[in-house]
């Protein structure tokens, strides 16, 4: 295959040339405008006949032209302004999987203290409605959860609300510049304080009755205070939760008294610091909800050993003999590094040509995706060209409402777009297949007399997350 593209200033439109070539010589042009202007691709040289496209993606034409010594693909923004593909064909290939897994499925040793050989847990904790309750105490509400990217607090007198579990939290930046978070309430009547995000000026006023707080939580305005006995504004401030800004992304934790984020998970911010996620820009967000309880949602993100059984396109990507896990106390680092074969499918093979690293990136990123997932439920995923951001939480004992933001760098070129684009449509599957898996398993989880069973090399995350809520379930995870 080869890529190329010259863009034309004055004409806001740019040329990107694309051709695979079974055998000889083979070239395909498309002149491609730039995104926010009105005109689609003013030209496509393709194979004869209609171009059919169908949610940005096209499908090649059929009949004779399949014997065609080249394929060919067209790139280019659409009328809708969606990138588009023309000879995009999906394959599903698994020849050799099992002898894969046999040869790399390793075990894999014990890492920075952590044991790689704990158990999964037990049906009861994915499924009874008082194991929910129990999270909700003391997990959701005891550890450090995302909240925010921190362009969302640009000045002071910024704001955002958040949830840590159930509870509501407003995170703010005060006049001194800090960042400062509170339990989202009035300490009057229990009102809600504030909502959405935005700007609260100089003071957070309760919409019920009044009472005024300073951003630091102080209470200093109560309407007809005189008539209320006993009134000590200043054993009535807000009650404070722990912040902490982590290589750009903001974090809350409800426990005063908690163990600092940096400190349980050492080493990561330098890592991320990496990616400049703190200088990258929110570009689309995504809340859904999957039919099954938060933990077999995170049991999947956390192992590939199911990726050649459920995932052919990350298998067409992956290395998968070389995708390892690094596991410590607060988290779990997965590097999956890509192949240098192209795939056999087209639209993942467009990635695999148009992808380049973010400016700042060293080049050797591009040929690896990473996954982070800091305990209990927040995961991050690191792409050469974009990073997403995900919270997982409970929707009862058999849901999981999952939220993501997508951040990627301001001056991205048209290239670079056309690379973020591929890469969510091949994720999209993958997510899809996804969801299918974590409902499967909380189906088949409702089977009387089941019990888990060994874990492989490739599951050891799943074994270390299953003892770290076993530890914070405490006597609730053996009740």
């Amino acid at each position: 295959m080869i890529v190329d593209y010259v863009k034309d200033e004055r004409a806001g439109v740019g040329h990107l040339a694309v051709t695979l070539a079974r055998s000889g010589q083979g070239r395909c042009i498309c002149d491609v405008a730039t995104p926010g202007t009105p005109a689609g691709p003013r030209h496509q040289t393709l194979h004869p006949g209609a171009l059919l496209r169908d949610g940005g993606a096209a499908r090649r034409p059929t009949g004779a032209q399949r014997g065609d010594r080249h394929r060919k693909l067209a790139f280019g923004f659409g009328s809708d302004g969606k990138p588009c593909v023309a000879g995009a064909k999906s394959t599903h290939r698994t020849d050799g999987i099992m002898r894969l897994i046999t040869k790399s499925a390793t075990h894999i040793p014990q890492q920075n203290g952590v044991s790689t050989r704990g158990r999964a847990l037990p049906a009861r904790l994915y499924r009874e409605p008082e194991v929910v309750e129990l999270e909700l105490e003391r997990i959701f509400e005891r550890t450090w959860q995302f909240a925010a990217h921190i362009s969302r607090l640009p000045e002071p007198g910024s704001y955002l609300t958040a949830t840590a579990g159930r509870q509501p939290v407003l995170v703010l930046r005060d006049h001194d510049g800090q960042l400062r978070a509170f339990r989202n309430v009035c300490r009057h009547r229990g009102s809600r304080l504030l909502a959405g995000e935005g700007d609260c000026g100089k003071a957070i006023r309760c919409r019920y009755h009044g009472w005024t707080y300073r951003l630091d939580g102080e209470l200093i305005g109560v309407p007809e205070a005189r008539s209320i006995p006993d009134l000590d504004k200043s054993a009535l401030g807000l009650f404070p939760a722990r912040v902490e800004e982590l290589a750009g992304l903001v974090f809350v934790n409800l426990d005063i008294h908690a163990r600092p984020l940096a400190e349980q998970v050492p080493g990561l911010e330098e890592r991320l610091a990496e990616y400049g996620v703190a200088d990258l820009v929110p570009h689309r967000s995504l809340d859904g909800t999957q039919p099954a309880n938060w933990k077999i949602v995170a049991d999947n993100y956390l192992e590939g050993y199911h990726v050649p059984i459920a995932h052919p396109g990350l298998m067409r990507l992956y290395d998968y003999k070389a995708y390892t896990v690094e596991l410590h106390d607060g988290y779990a680092w997965f590097d999956a590094p890509l192949r240098d074969k192209p795939s056999g499918n087209l639209m993942e093979r467009a990635y695999q040509r148009l992808v380049s690293p973010m400016p700042g990136l060293p080049e050797e990123y591009t040929r690896i995706w990473r996954y982070i997932y800091i305990y209990p439920n927040t995961a991050i995923d690191l792409y050469p060209d974009q990073v997403w951001v995900w919270k997982l939480d409970s929707d009862g004992p058999k849901g999981t409402r999952d939220t993501a933001m997508l951040y990627r760098h301001p001056s991205a070129s048209v290239r670079t777009r056309l690379a973020q684009y591929f890469n969510r449509k091949v994720n999209a599957l993958v997510g899809e297949e996804d969801v299918d898996l974590v409902a499967n398993v909380q189906a088949g989880l409702e089977s009387r007399g089941w019990e888990p069973g060994p874990l492989s090399g490739r599951e050891a995350a799943v074994g270390w997350f299953a003892d770290k809520i076993r530890a914070d379930l405490g006597d609730g995870a053996h009740a």
